[in-house]
Protein backbone atom coordinates (compact mmCIF):
# COMPACT_ATOMS: atom_id res chain seq x y z
CA UNK A 1 0.00 0.00 0.00
CA UNK A 2 2.62 2.77 0.59
CA UNK A 3 4.56 1.87 -2.61
CA UNK A 4 1.39 3.63 -4.75
CA UNK A 5 1.39 6.43 -2.51
CA UNK A 6 4.72 7.37 -2.38
CA UNK A 7 4.35 6.90 -6.18
CA UNK A 8 1.10 9.36 -6.27
CA UNK A 9 3.30 11.21 -4.17
CA UNK A 10 6.49 11.58 -5.97
CA UNK A 11 3.94 12.19 -9.10
CA UNK A 12 2.22 14.98 -8.25
CA UNK A 13 5.37 17.11 -6.65
CA UNK A 14 6.81 16.31 -10.45
CA UNK A 15 3.67 17.81 -12.01
CA UNK A 16 3.42 20.73 -9.39
CA UNK A 17 6.90 21.75 -10.39
CA UNK A 18 6.49 21.75 -14.04
CA UNK A 19 3.37 23.51 -13.35
CA UNK A 20 5.24 26.82 -12.30
CA UNK A 21 7.61 26.64 -15.04
CA UNK A 22 4.36 26.08 -17.61
CA UNK A 23 1.02 27.82 -18.15
CA UNK A 24 -0.85 25.93 -15.91
CA UNK A 25 -3.59 23.47 -17.77
CA UNK A 26 -5.08 20.67 -15.96
CA UNK A 27 -7.66 18.28 -17.09
CA UNK A 28 -9.43 16.05 -15.16
CA UNK A 29 -11.27 12.68 -17.10
CA UNK A 30 -14.06 10.32 -15.55
CA UNK A 31 -14.80 7.56 -17.63
CA UNK A 32 -16.96 3.75 -17.68
CA UNK A 33 -14.56 1.46 -19.30
CA UNK A 34 -15.65 -1.65 -20.78
CA UNK A 35 -13.40 -4.44 -21.26
CA UNK A 36 -12.86 -7.39 -22.80
CA UNK A 37 -10.26 -10.06 -22.89
CA UNK A 38 -8.49 -11.55 -25.22
CA UNK A 39 -6.31 -14.93 -25.80
CA UNK A 40 -6.02 -17.20 -23.10
CA UNK A 41 -7.54 -14.70 -20.43
CA UNK A 42 -10.65 -14.31 -22.47
CA UNK A 43 -11.25 -18.48 -21.14
CA UNK A 44 -11.58 -17.46 -18.10
CA UNK A 45 -12.93 -13.81 -17.73
CA UNK A 46 -15.29 -12.73 -20.34
CA UNK A 47 -16.32 -9.03 -19.85
CA UNK A 48 -14.96 -6.40 -17.19
CA UNK A 49 -17.24 -3.63 -15.91
CA UNK A 50 -15.72 -0.60 -14.18
CA UNK A 51 -14.94 3.13 -13.60
CA UNK A 52 -11.49 5.49 -13.86
CA UNK A 53 -10.45 8.92 -12.72
CA UNK A 54 -7.77 10.01 -14.86
CA UNK A 55 -5.30 13.98 -13.92
CA UNK A 56 -3.23 15.29 -16.66
CA UNK A 57 -0.62 17.87 -16.99
CA UNK A 58 -0.77 20.11 -20.67
CA UNK A 59 2.80 21.71 -21.37
CA UNK A 60 1.83 24.56 -23.11
CA UNK A 61 4.78 24.22 -25.51
CA UNK A 62 4.19 21.10 -26.66
CA UNK A 63 1.40 18.54 -27.98
CA UNK A 64 2.45 16.54 -24.77
CA UNK A 65 -0.11 15.72 -21.52
CA UNK A 66 1.38 13.26 -17.97
CA UNK A 67 -0.17 12.53 -15.46
CA UNK A 68 -2.30 9.22 -13.23
CA UNK A 69 -4.53 7.38 -13.66
CA UNK A 70 -7.22 5.51 -10.94
CA UNK A 71 -8.93 2.57 -11.96
CA UNK A 72 -11.57 -0.30 -10.37
CA UNK A 73 -13.51 -2.95 -12.33
CA UNK A 74 -15.70 -5.94 -11.50
CA UNK A 75 -15.75 -9.07 -13.44
CA UNK A 76 -17.95 -11.46 -11.27
CA UNK A 77 -20.17 -11.31 -8.20
CA UNK A 78 -21.86 -13.80 -6.49
CA UNK A 79 -24.17 -14.65 -3.48
CA UNK A 80 -25.69 -17.75 -2.11
CA UNK A 81 -28.02 -18.79 0.54
CA UNK A 82 -26.07 -21.16 2.47
CA UNK A 83 -27.22 -23.43 5.23
CA UNK A 84 -24.03 -25.44 6.99
CA UNK A 85 -24.51 -28.53 9.06
CA UNK A 86 -21.38 -29.06 10.99
CA UNK A 87 -20.55 -33.11 11.61
CA UNK A 88 -21.78 -32.40 15.61
CA UNK A 89 -25.17 -31.73 14.02
CA UNK A 90 -25.38 -28.00 14.51
CA UNK A 91 -26.63 -25.64 12.05
CA UNK A 92 -26.29 -22.09 10.49
CA UNK A 93 -27.72 -20.32 7.55
CA UNK A 94 -26.46 -17.64 6.20
CA UNK A 95 -25.84 -15.22 3.09
CA UNK A 96 -22.45 -15.68 1.34
CA UNK A 97 -20.84 -12.92 -0.99
CA UNK A 98 -18.19 -13.49 -3.22
CA UNK A 99 -16.55 -10.48 -6.07
CA UNK A 100 -14.18 -10.08 -8.36
CA UNK A 101 -12.19 -7.38 -8.87
CA UNK A 102 -9.68 -5.00 -10.71
CA UNK A 103 -7.89 -2.13 -9.01
CA UNK A 104 -4.99 0.17 -11.31
CA UNK A 105 -2.54 2.91 -10.39
CA UNK A 106 -1.12 3.95 -14.23
CA UNK A 107 1.35 6.56 -15.04
CA UNK A 108 -0.48 8.21 -18.34
CA UNK A 109 1.34 10.34 -21.15
CA UNK A 110 -0.69 11.85 -23.77
CA UNK A 111 0.75 12.82 -27.54
CA UNK A 112 -2.27 15.51 -28.91
CA UNK A 113 -2.44 15.11 -32.27
CA UNK A 114 -3.87 18.22 -33.60
CA UNK A 115 -3.92 21.85 -31.78
CA UNK A 116 -7.40 21.96 -30.07
CA UNK A 117 -10.61 22.12 -31.95
CA UNK A 118 -14.07 20.70 -32.20
CA UNK A 119 -12.16 17.16 -32.59
CA UNK A 120 -9.16 16.73 -30.64
CA UNK A 121 -7.93 13.00 -31.51
CA UNK A 122 -4.83 11.68 -29.36
CA UNK A 123 -2.46 8.83 -28.82
CA UNK A 124 -2.62 7.40 -25.02
CA UNK A 125 0.21 5.02 -23.36
CA UNK A 126 -0.25 4.30 -19.88
CA UNK A 127 1.71 2.01 -17.37
CA UNK A 128 1.67 1.19 -13.65
CA UNK A 129 0.69 -1.60 -11.63
CA UNK A 130 -2.60 -3.85 -11.63
CA UNK A 131 -4.44 -5.61 -8.85
CA UNK A 132 -5.85 -8.93 -8.98
CA UNK A 133 -8.69 -9.88 -5.94
CA UNK A 134 -11.19 -11.24 -4.40
CA UNK A 135 -13.23 -10.19 -2.15
CA UNK A 136 -15.26 -12.88 0.26
CA UNK A 137 -18.06 -11.54 2.78
CA UNK A 138 -20.29 -13.72 4.89
CA UNK A 139 -23.03 -11.97 6.51
CA UNK A 140 -23.66 -12.41 10.20
CA UNK A 141 -26.31 -14.49 11.24
CA UNK A 142 -27.30 -12.52 14.24
CA UNK A 143 -24.82 -15.13 15.94
CA UNK A 144 -27.91 -17.77 16.43
CA UNK A 145 -25.62 -20.32 16.39
CA UNK A 146 -22.17 -18.90 17.07
CA UNK A 147 -20.69 -19.58 13.60
CA UNK A 148 -18.39 -17.20 12.21
CA UNK A 149 -15.85 -17.50 9.24
CA UNK A 150 -12.35 -17.63 9.27
CA UNK A 151 -12.01 -15.86 6.13
CA UNK A 152 -13.80 -12.30 5.43
CA UNK A 153 -11.87 -10.80 3.62
CA UNK A 154 -9.74 -10.64 0.75
CA UNK A 155 -9.29 -14.46 -0.25
CA UNK A 156 -6.42 -14.18 -3.20
CA UNK A 157 -4.82 -11.32 -4.57
CA UNK A 158 -1.96 -11.10 -7.40
CA UNK A 159 -0.24 -7.66 -8.76
CA UNK A 160 1.61 -7.23 -12.04
CA UNK A 161 2.92 -4.51 -14.40
CA UNK A 162 1.19 -3.76 -16.86
CA UNK A 163 0.96 -1.69 -20.48
CA UNK A 164 -1.70 -0.17 -22.63
CA UNK A 165 -1.35 1.73 -25.71
CA UNK A 166 -4.34 3.12 -27.39
CA UNK A 167 -6.27 6.17 -29.45
CA UNK A 168 -9.10 8.68 -28.95
CA UNK A 169 -10.53 11.65 -29.61
CA UNK A 170 -12.44 13.87 -27.52
CA UNK A 171 -15.56 16.06 -28.63
CA UNK A 172 -15.39 19.81 -27.62
CA UNK A 173 -19.32 19.69 -25.99
CA UNK A 174 -19.05 23.58 -26.51
CA UNK A 175 -20.13 23.08 -29.96
CA UNK A 176 -23.44 21.79 -28.98
CA UNK A 177 -24.20 23.67 -25.65
CA UNK A 178 -23.03 27.33 -26.17
CA UNK A 179 -22.63 27.94 -22.94
CA UNK A 180 -20.22 26.01 -22.22
CA UNK A 181 -16.80 27.77 -22.65
CA UNK A 182 -14.38 26.89 -25.75
CA UNK A 183 -11.78 23.62 -24.98
CA UNK A 184 -13.28 23.41 -21.27
CA UNK A 185 -15.72 20.03 -21.64
CA UNK A 186 -15.40 16.90 -23.58
CA UNK A 187 -17.00 14.02 -24.60
CA UNK A 188 -13.66 11.25 -24.63
CA UNK A 189 -14.10 8.02 -26.61
CA UNK A 190 -11.49 5.94 -26.84
CA UNK A 191 -9.97 2.13 -26.89
CA UNK A 192 -6.95 0.69 -25.48
CA UNK A 193 -4.83 -2.65 -26.04
CA UNK A 194 -3.71 -3.84 -22.62
CA UNK A 195 -1.05 -6.47 -21.75
CA UNK A 196 0.96 -7.88 -18.83
CA UNK A 197 2.54 -11.05 -17.58
CA UNK A 198 0.75 -13.63 -16.00
CA UNK A 199 -1.63 -13.50 -13.10
CA UNK A 200 -3.73 -15.59 -10.49
CA UNK A 201 -7.41 -14.86 -10.14
CA UNK A 202 -10.87 -16.08 -9.19
CA UNK A 203 -14.09 -15.76 -11.11
CA UNK A 204 -17.38 -16.94 -9.36
CA UNK A 205 -18.40 -17.43 -12.77
CA UNK A 206 -17.06 -20.37 -14.15
CA UNK A 207 -16.09 -20.27 -17.63
CA UNK A 208 -17.42 -22.10 -20.47
CA UNK A 209 -14.42 -24.54 -21.09
CA UNK A 210 -13.37 -25.61 -17.50
CA UNK A 211 -9.23 -25.75 -17.75
CA UNK A 212 -7.97 -28.60 -16.62
CA UNK A 213 -4.87 -27.41 -14.31
CA UNK A 214 -7.07 -24.99 -11.99
CA UNK A 215 -7.08 -24.60 -8.08
CA UNK A 216 -10.07 -24.96 -6.14
CA UNK A 217 -10.71 -22.50 -2.89
CA UNK A 218 -12.40 -23.51 0.06
CA UNK A 219 -13.69 -20.76 2.34
CA UNK A 220 -13.11 -22.26 6.59
CA UNK A 221 -15.92 -21.90 9.12
CA UNK A 222 -15.50 -22.29 12.84
CA UNK A 223 -18.01 -23.34 15.40
CA UNK A 224 -17.09 -21.14 18.29
CA UNK A 225 -18.43 -23.64 20.66
CA UNK A 226 -17.25 -26.94 19.30
CA UNK A 227 -14.76 -25.77 17.25
CA UNK A 228 -15.12 -27.99 14.80
CA UNK A 229 -13.90 -26.61 11.27
CA UNK A 230 -16.80 -26.77 7.93
CA UNK A 231 -15.20 -25.62 4.70
CA UNK A 232 -17.33 -24.43 1.87
CA UNK A 233 -15.66 -24.38 -1.93
CA UNK A 234 -15.92 -20.54 -3.09
CA UNK A 235 -14.54 -20.55 -6.64
CA UNK A 236 -11.30 -21.97 -8.73
CA UNK A 237 -8.35 -19.93 -9.34
CA UNK A 238 -6.96 -19.21 -13.01
CA UNK A 239 -3.68 -18.17 -14.24
CA UNK A 240 -3.09 -16.50 -17.34
CA UNK A 241 -1.18 -13.93 -19.05
CA UNK A 242 -3.01 -10.44 -19.02
CA UNK A 243 -4.33 -9.20 -22.89
CA UNK A 244 -7.79 -7.67 -23.16
CA UNK A 245 -8.95 -4.54 -25.30
CA UNK A 246 -10.75 -1.67 -23.25
CA UNK A 247 -13.38 0.54 -24.03
CA UNK A 248 -13.70 3.94 -22.39
CA UNK A 249 -16.46 6.70 -22.74
CA UNK A 250 -16.48 9.38 -20.56
CA UNK A 251 -16.33 13.05 -20.12
CA UNK A 252 -13.13 15.27 -20.17
CA UNK A 253 -12.81 18.80 -17.80
CA UNK A 254 -10.11 21.61 -18.71
CA UNK A 255 -9.04 24.11 -16.08
CA UNK A 256 -6.70 26.89 -16.36
CA UNK A 257 -4.93 29.44 -19.27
Amino acid sequence: MKKPILLFLFVFSLLSELAYAQKPRWEFNVAYDYSRPQGEMAVNIRRIHGAALQGLFHFSKLPLSVGLELGFGGYGYQSQRQTYTFNDGSQTETDVNVSNNIGNILLVSQLNLLKPSMFNPYIQLRAGMTRYYTNLYIEDPQDVDNCHPLEQDILISDRALMASLGTGVKWDLSSVFKKIADNRVFLDLGINYTLGPRVRYMNVNEPAHQEMNVEGYEAQFINNQTQIVHKHHVGYVYSSPIEMFNFRFGFSFQFGN
